[in-house]
Formats: structure tokens, sequence, C-alpha cells
């Protein structure tokens, strides 16, 4: 529920100072869990970062290469915004690449 929060914060209004700020004050006048805190700070920063991304991105798609936690999060941000989005672990990405290097594929 937090990460949601502060995705949606995030995506909304990809300038960060006062919304760190707000967070802040959130967690001082108990308005926000100290357990909830990263949670929110995440979705504030990836939906910034998402809010961010240029239409290139949007028509292309996008594929997320990393831990499968971390995908999860920026591929609901992405897709909030309409993005495609696919995702894969580091491994299989590094073992699809060795692969069609040992077989001559582009």
């Amino acid at each position: 529920a937090a990460f949601e929060q502060g995705l949606e914060k995030g995506l909304a209004q990809p300038s960060l100072i006062s919304e760190l700020f707000v967070a802040r004050a959130a967690r001082v006048l108990g308005a926000l869990a100290a357990t909830s805190v990263s949670d929110y700070l995440s979705g504030l920063l990836i939906g910034a970062e998402v809010a961010t991304l240029g239409q290139r991105y949007r028509t292309s798609g996008v594929t997320l290469v990393g831990d499968p936690a971390l995908n999860a999060r920026y591929s609901r941000a992405m897709r909030a915004r309409g993005m495609t989005v696919n995702s894969c672990s580091g491994d299989e990405a590094l073992l699809g690449g060795m692969a069609r290097i040992m077989h001559g594929q582009d």
C-alpha cells in the first residue's frame, strides 16, 4: 500500500524535493508507519523516474533486466504509464545472450 501511494505521487509529480519533505513529515506526525517509509520512498523515486521517460519507451517497449522484486516495481510503474514491459533476471539475460552468440544470431 505504501509503495502504491509513493508511486502515485511520483508519477503525478516527478519533482521530488517537496514530496521528500512530505514523507518525512508524515513519518514524524505518525501518518506513515516506520515500516512503510522505505516502500513509500521506493514508489516515489521509481514513479518520478518513470514519469520522466520519453515517449520513445511508450511505443517501443522496455525490457527490464535485474532482481525480480525490483523488476516488478518498475513494471507496475511503467504499465501505469501505458508502456509494454518484459522482464527477466540477470542470469536469464546472460545465458540467453551467450546462447545467441554460440549460435551466431544477432
